[in-house]
């Protein structure tokens, strides 16, 4: 890990057999080694000049910014990894502020859902690529891996002081109604808000893309899926909501 020409720490990647990394395993690993620098880099400037200044909120919001696009950055590298999901976290984020704003939710809370769903998936760096990219049904072994993603988000998000906010939604939005989700088995309003708004744009999207493992359904069957899955997986009022923003109303 190099910031300012120095290194600043070592990331070890190793395996139980012998095995030649590709040129594509190199480059996912490279991009995540400097956006990881970057990140611990931005950290440690963000603390030392913390109340400095007379220009701590313009300061606040700069290295927020920062913070931001060194994890969209780490998304990019994601989407590197798996194909499918390439282009997915920015229509979730898009879905999931046009409900929040359908439901009259404050600016802030907008803009806490939209960083969340743009960044809810990020703990599938953790996922192998052989599972996230199955092209057949998963064993139960492999998706109980995937089922930690959003356990792995927040633990490389949770060091990060400014996106404390985002952490709920994103542990959560694997959540449903009826208690049938993961990682805890939350019921209906145990389930945080924004996590609630966050599993409908990510269903719907997950829906209506090709993944390896099927191909996409029609917009119009995804809608009816959610419809009939409400009150079960997804709040009912949400659902209403959500259908009406999808239907452009």
């Amino acid at each position: 890990l190099i910031a300012k020409g120095k290194c600043i720490g070592v990331i070890s990647v190793y395996t139980t057999k012998s095995h030649h990394f590709t040129k594509k395993e190199y480059t996912t690993l490279t991009t995540l080694a400097n956006t990881s620098a970057i990140a611990i880099e931005n950290a440690r400037l963000f603390k030392n000049t913390w109340e400095q200044t007379n220009k701590l909120k313009e300061r606040h919001k700069q290295f927020k910014t920062l913070f931001l696009r060194t994890i969209k950055s780490l998304a990019k590298t994601l989407e590197a990894k798996d194909k499918y999901t390439e282009g997915h976290s920015q229509r979730v984020a898009k879905y999931s502020s046009a409900l929040a704003r359908k439901i009259n939710l404050s600016t802030d809370e907008i803009e806490i859902i939209r960083i969340a769903s743009l960044l809810h998936d990020i703990g599938k760096i953790a996922v192998k690529d052989d599972v996230l990219n199955k092209p057949s049904k998963l064993t139960s072994e492999e998706y109980d891996t995937i089922k930690k993603h959003p356990l792995s988000a927040v633990k490389i998000l949770k060091p990060i002081s400014e996106f404390q906010d985002i952490l709920e939604i994103i542990k959560f939005h694997h959540e449903r109604i009826d208690g049938s989700g993961y990682p805890n088995g939350l019921k209906s309003d145990e389930i945080p808000l924004g996590a609630k708004i966050l599993a409908l744009a990510d269903s719907f999207d997950a829906m209506v893309s090709t993944r390896p493992y099927r191909t996409a359904k029609d917009r119009e069957d995804a809608k009816r899926e959610l419809y009939k899955l409400r009150n079960k997986h997804y709040d009912a009022k949400l659902t209403n909501a959500f259908l009406k923003v999808v239907n452009g109303n």
